[in-house]
């Protein structure tokens, strides 16, 4: 749904760029210059990651909001055939109704999450798993974990265990050894280490499993 919202940044381009304000012209025009430029940049790169994107967010806005401008004072204008009097209500419940759908998602979001299987779940599970070993659920001593991606969240959780006299890191396949206690949440890197190396694998809630390694395959 999300999606939809950007189909108005070029709605708001092609009105601001055919307004009779001057201003606003010239305002559309600098703020496509700077998407297509900044987009082209980044584009360029050999790395793509999505908060690449974060500085166009402002620059999106300011595009949809020529868009909601020019909607909003198109219904302050309407003339009823009842009257000459505008209604004033109008523009307003044309904004409640444009912020309604995003609203109730962000209170759905924070009130009442809810994740899926396939892309949440997994993604946040070794990070609950962490939190509950500092509450003292798991022991994690001399434990090592192999995780793919971004991990800055898992990090404060590993932090944290240390701080409190917990022997436990982050390794690649490359430097596990016979004896050791791997800690893996996502399922590809799951299938590489039963391929990699034998032992035994104890699987916990929430997609966690422990290898204790014996030796390589």
């Amino acid at each position: 749904m999300m999606a939809d919202r950007y189909l108005l940044i070029p709605c708001g381009v092609i009105i601001g760029l055919l307004s009779l304000d001057q201003k606003l012209r010239r305002f559309a025009l600098f703020l496509t210059l700077a998407i297509v430029t900044f987009f082209v940049i980044i584009s360029a790169g050999k790395t793509r990651m999505e908060w690449y994107i974060a500085p166009l967010m402002p620059l999106f806005a300011f595009t949809i909001a020529l868009f909601v401008h020019y909607i909003f004072n198109l219904l302050g204008n309407l003339k009823p055939a009842w009257g000459a009097e505008s209604p004033k209500a109008v523009p307003v419940i044309f904004l409640f109704l444009l912020f309604l759908f995003p609203y109730q998602k962000i209170f759905a979001k924070t009130y009442s999450p809810t994740e899926l299987w396939s892309t949440d779940y997994e993604l946040y599970a070794i990070s609950r798993f962490y939190r509950d070993a500092i509450n003292g659920q798991h022991n994690l001593q001399n434990s090592y974990l192999i995780y793919s991606g971004y991990d800055a969240q898992i990090m404060f959780y590993m932090y944290a265990l240390r701080d409190k006299g917990v022997k436990t890191w982050k390794k690649t396949f490359e430097e596990v050894k016979p004896g050791d206690k791997i800690i893996i949440s996502q399922e590809e890197l799951k299938w590489e280490m039963r391929k990699r190396f034998k032992g035994i694998e104890k699987q916990y809630k929430d997609a966690i499993s422990i290898f204790i390694v014996s030796g390589a395959n």
